[in-house]
């Protein structure tokens, strides 16, 4: 035994003795190490403040150093008096404010919820919407996390975030670095420094404890300290989180690392219909870690429970819980969802309270009676009223409500009896103060009398009988009750609502129409004596080139059952507004004008280029049949910078023969007629035609050398350089273009296809809007995705399929599967 722990003793001994040899080497640098680095260029790897402190490890002062070197003609001040790269920017810890890298996350598209399903069929509430639901079809900014603030003192640095490290002093540097997965840092001249999972404050201090061994200023942040060290976050890492359960969305989303949990639920749409807003849970490391109610946020900007999340946390959203509808005199009618322990006074409180006319001496709910309660009821509804004898015993009461409860908050009725109501048409129709023994005449002459076109022969006066409350129409004549007479001048009762009828409402108007080569078609009022010349110029006159030697007149021929109109052909002088009017036609109720352009009359049709051609404007049609490679000519062709793929060529012709110029136009000329200004100038619509350019140039004439039109535009862009990826994809965007670039290289770039995608349809446009087609067989490579075109993913549609249908899709996949294998076979065969 004594001799074991000699052997011990002896190797202790040893190796304190290398240890202790190996130091000293390590800490003493001679004056010739030093010039030897100098000259080498060794020592700009040191800071000047290490420098420093190994000539005094060598028993010199820094001029004694200086001038030795100079006799060898070494510089050693450059090492001294140097900053090196990391030392450029010097950034004082309150200028450090976080920065997040840009996430090009896709706003969700959330449609807008009006009621819930299981109120439907029930009287008022079927209209109500969800409480809170509007909120996630805001704008990001109102749930995105706040990144322009200093650093929170609980964040919880992890691999991706930048840290920057701040040294001033007499030593100044500046180090930006990012923690490596394993959650170290490298520091140059330092090493390696753990400080995953710790907040900005821990790791300054571990820093400081790890730097103080090199730059010895620091010494630890105490007192004597003449160099000091500030850390601070730069760019934040990106984490993933997923949201599952009742959402729009559900699924994984890469977000802010200051994102929390209600960010993540609006990224996800929010929740369904179906989902609950009280109950928010946040899961880590499979345990439910915090409980986040949606509704103290949304009523009081609490956001208790909306914990920061972290990597791999899953945001949960179950089924909702007992919900309730309110209406009435409240300041929100909308449906709540309440917790189990939330009374009558809760759900008034989260519907913004009682509005000034709440009747508060009876509130009614209307109940759905329990399934184990109702072979009690011969019915399936409750309806109880709770009687409360002030607001505040109604606002303090403990009563709990039931799931489908609707809770009616009645107003005040307060009856204004001393009034009579005149409507219709009187220059002033309202309510008016009733006086002793008032009739017809004198109301009618407060409300400052008739309008024009008032029917005389007769008025109505409805009047609610005072012993019974049930109403009873009494009807008059109005010319004579304005005369005075005893029968028609009837006396008034409080509560009465007295109707004056326009003579329209019992005499409609007749009118007539007119179409065609007029500034304003449409319908006008047939006035006694109107002709064809009288309506052309109520319709604004006619249009140049219109043919007024064959004016047709359409009138309804009630002689024989099978005709529907009979026309009339008439014709008008140049100077129509001088016409004999004995000679013009007078037009009847219902005639149909139609005034035709002459067949020769043309006018000057126009196509208009843009863009990277020579001679970019508006041409003129040369000659009738005009093709697009003429025009090519015409303008000069194209510039060096033009993008021949890209050439878009628009008409203002549908196919058919549609003219949408002239559909417009005159659309705009009828609405005009309504005597309302119209909103907008209403715009051509235009008719993008697939082009290939290059066929047009090297096959004129050929079926790609289009026919020009009136209206045609064409556009000649430059080469935009990426490909517009949009749809059901996690980063619509653009994406540069890469030549001979795949299909599923766009949608890598675009993270990839969401799972409401339909993969199996996805489209891709041209940039000529020719449609790309995939060559269909893995053998044969897929035609090129060229710069400018457009990969649309679609909404993935879910369709029922049927047995034959599957039947049908396995027998022609087998089939295709022995197609292949009989092509293998026979290729290897050879």
């Amino acid at each position: 035994m004594k001799i074991k722990m000699r052997k011990i003793t002896i190797l202790f001994v040893i190796i304190l003795a290398v240890t202790t040899t190996l130091f000293s080497q390590q800490e003493q640098y001679t004056i010739e190490r030093l010039l030897e680095l100098a000259r080498s260029g060794g020592l700009s790897q040191f800071s000047p403040e290490q420098i420093r402190l190994k000539i005094s490890q060598a028993g010199l002062s820094e001029a004694e150093a200086i001038q030795l070197a100079k006799e060898k003609d070494i510089d050693l001040e450059q090492y001294l008096r140097q900053e090196r790269a990391a030392q450029a920017t010097i950034t004082t810890p309150t200028e450090t404010m976080l920065e997040q890298q840009k996430l090009r996350l896709q706003i969700p598209i959330r449609p807008k919820i009006t009621n819930v399903p299981a109120f439907k069929n029930r009287e008022i509430a079927d209209t109500l919407p969800p409480f809170g639901f509007d909120l996630f079809r805001l704008s990001p900014a109102a749930f995105e996390p706040n990144i322009n603030i200093p650093t929170p003192a609980s964040y919880l640095i992890g691999p991706g975030d930048e840290i920057i490290i701040n040294v001033w002093g007499q030593t100044q540097l500046t180090y930006q670095l990012t923690v490596a997965r394993d959650g170290y840092v490298v520091i140059p001249t330092v090493g390696k420094v753990q400080i995953s999972g710790l907040t900005i404050d821990q790791a300054k201090q571990k820093l400081l404890q790890q730097m103080t061994l090199v730059y010895e200023g620091l010494r630890n942040g105490g007192p004597d300290a003449n160099t000091f060290l500030d850390v601070s976050l730069g760019k934040l890492r990106t984490i993933q989180v997923f949201v599952m359960g009742e959402v729009i969305q559900p699924g994984g989303y890469a977000l802010s690392g200051l994102s929390t949990a209600f960010t993540a639920l609006y990224y996800a749409g929010g929740p369904n219909v179906n989902g609950t807003l009280r109950n928010l849970q946040i899961i880590r490391d499979n345990k439910v870690i915090s409980q986040a109610d949606f509704y103290e946020f949304a009523l009081y900007g609490r956001k208790t429970g909306d914990v920061r999340l972290q990597d791999g946390d899953v945001l949960f959203v179950s089924p909702a819980g007992k919900r309730v509808a309110i209406h009435g005199s409240v300041m929100r009618n909308a449906i709540y969802e309440l917790k189990q322990n939330e009374t009558i006074s809760d759900l008034i409180k989260m519907a913004g309270g009682l509005a000034f006319d709440a009747y508060t001496d009876r509130i009614h709910i209307e109940r759905v009676i329990p399934f184990e309660q109702r072979n009690q009821y011969s019915k399936n509804f409750l309806d109880i009223d709770l009687n409360f004898n002030s607001k505040d015993e109604l606002l303090s009461s403990n009563y709990l409500l039931e799931d489908g409860d609707v809770v009616s908050v009645l107003s005040i009725n307060r009856e204004r009896e001393n009034l009579v109501i005149i409507q219709g048409n009187v220059w002033k129709p309202g309510k008016y103060a009733i006086t002793p023994d008032m009739t017809v005449r004198e109301l009618i002459l407060k409300a400052d009398s008739l309008k024009e076109n008032t029917f005389m022969e007769k008025a109505t006066i409805l009047r609610t009988r005072i012993e019974d409350k049930k109403k009873e129409i009494l009807n008059f004549n109005l010319a004579l009750a304005l005369e005075g007479d005893e029968q028609n001048n009837l006396k008034l009762q409080r509560l009465d609502v007295v109707t004056i009828y326009d003579r329209d409402f019992f005499i409609p108007r007749h009118p007539v129409k007119i179409y065609g080569a007029v500034n304003k078609p449409g319908t006008y009022e047939r006035t006694e004596g109107l002709t064809v010349s009288d309506l052309i110029i109520l319709a604004g006159g006619v249009q140049t080139g219109a043919d007024l030697s064959r004016i047709e007149v359409a009138r309804l021929d009630t002689s024989k059952i099978k005709n529907i109109s009979k026309l009339i052909y008439t014709s008008l002088p140049n100077d129509y507004w001088n016409a004999d009017r004995s000679r013009c036609i007078l037009l009847e109720d219902f005639d149909v004008v139609s005034v035709r352009m002459k067949p020769e009359f043309k006018t000057t049709k126009t196509v208009t280029v843009r863009g990277e051609v020579k001679y970019p404007g508006t041409y003129a049609i040369e000659f009738e049949g005009e093709r697009l490679s003429s025009l090519i000519k015409r303008f000069g062709g194209f510039k060096e910078t033009a993008y021949l793929e890209g050439v878009r060529f628009f008409r203002s012709t549908a196919v058919g023969g549609i003219d949408l110029k002239n559909i417009s136009q005159t659309v705009t000329q009828v609405l005009d007629t309504t005597g309302r200004p119209l909103p907008v100038p209403m715009r051509l619509a235009q008719e993008d035609v697939p082009i290939d350019i290059r066929d047009v140039l090297s096959n004129p004439g050929g079926r790609s050398d289009l026919i020009l039109e009136d209206s045609d535009e064409i556009i000649v862009p430059r080469d935009p350089g990426v490909v517009y990826v949009q749809g059901q994809v996690h980063l619509p965007s653009s994406v540069p273009y890469k030549k001979g670039a795949s299909l599923k290289y766009y949608l890598k770039q675009a993270g990839g296809v969401t799972p409401n995608g339909d993969a199996d349809n996805i489209v891709v446009i041209l940039p000529n809007k020719q449609k790309w087609e995939s060559s269909g067989f893995f053998l044969i490579p897929d035609p090129e995705i060229l710069s400018g075109s457009t990969i649309m993913v679609p909404f993935k549609m879910k369709e029922p399929s049927t047995t034959l249908q599957t039947l049908r899709e396995w027998a022609s996949i087998s089939l295709s599967t022995a197609t292949i294998g009989v092509l293998i076979w026979q290729v290897l065969k050879k």
